[in-house]
């Protein structure tokens, strides 16, 4: 545009001899013509691109693609770790809270059987009955009331010795020659009959060894441990079952072992089995008295009266 309103000047003054008046130049239209320009060549640079992008996304890169991939794995598995973590922790608390729940029933089951011991042993031990039998147990001789009337005199009191209480213990079966004294087996003489304080002490065994089914019970049902018991009746096992003595303490314990089994006490029996004590007849406890007492003709009753009684059964 410059050369060519230069070139008009130059015409007009040659034809005219004076200059021709200037073209007004715009110079927003100038500004507008370049940029309209500028815009064409972006529009013819750029469209084609633009368009293509328009028309089809271009696709992430393949390492893109992976970290993304590798990001949402990573979330997932921490949160499969977290949500792992609340159930162990969850079922972790579950167990102490179990653990604590059983050692304190176990805790109270230990106090209720220890209480169910104090007050059956309690029961067993006030017994009258039960109290003359262990006094008779635990002394070789001893003045009993064996009434059981209140405030008697000391000359109402019956003296109880290991000869006494052997033969109140005798199996009814056996016969005796009372006048002699001696033990009969034939089946010839007189029944053996039992004065009134013989029967008494029978009585006072009968109670006593009743309480040692129960306990025997006790232990075979579960309800009770021999360990539990042991401290509240091993005293009167051991006594019972040991062997020494006098020839009459020897009497009395092969009668009383035999009462036991002739009187069919197997709750008793299994009771002593319990604290390793065998008194059957064949056991070397009864073998031991049966030799300590010196008078085999008793032993000899005492095993028929039993081999007799085994064989009713």
């Amino acid at each position: 545009m410059g050369s060519l309103g230069g070139g008009l000047e130059s015409v007009s003054l040659a034809c005219t001899g004076r200059l021709a008046p200037p073209v007004k130049r715009n110079p927003v239209g100038r500004l507008e013509m370049r940029s309209l320009g500028l815009l064409l060549a972006s529009v013819l640079l750029w469209g084609p691109h633009l368009a293509a992008q328009e028309a089809s996304p271009a696709p992430q890169t393949k390492a893109s693609s992976v970290t993304d991939t590798q990001v949402l794995d990573n979330a997932k598995y921490r949160l499969e770790m977290a949500k792992l973590g609340v159930s162990v922790l969850g079922f972790g608390g579950t167990l102490i809270a179990l653990s604590l729940a059983i050692r304190q029933y176990r805790r109270n089951q230990q106090w209720k059987r220890a209480e169910f011991i104090a007050s059956e042993t309690k029961e067993f031990t006030h017994d009258p009955m039960v109290r003359k039998a262990l006094l008779m147990i635990d002394w070789s001789g001893r003045r009993l009331n064996l009434t059981e009337q209140e405030n008697v005199q000391e000359s109402d009191l019956v003296a109880v010795s290991r000869e006494v209480q052997w033969r109140a213990l005798l199996p009814h079966t056996i016969r005796e020659d009372v006048a002699r004294g001696a033990v009969d087996i034939s089946g010839d003489g007189p029944k053996r009959r039992f004065t009134p304080t013989e029967a008494k002490i029978r009585d006072c065994y009968d109670v006593f060894l009743d309480g040692l089914e129960r306990f025997a019970a006790f232990i075979e049902t579960g309800l009770v441990s021999a360990d539990e018991l042991r401290p509240h009746i091993q005293y009167w096992i051991e006594d019972i079952a040991r062997d020494e003595g006098s020839s009459d303490d020897a009497r009395w314990r092969c009668a009383l072992l035999t009462y036991i089994q002739f009187y069919r006490f197997d709750g008793a029996k299994r009771l002593f089995a319990s604290y390793d004590k065998d008194i059957s007849q064949d056991g070397e406890i009864y073998r031991a008295v049966e030799v300590r007492m010196k008078m085999p003709e008793l032993a000899q009753a005492l095993r028929l009266a039993l081999q007799v009684e085994r064989g009713g059964a």
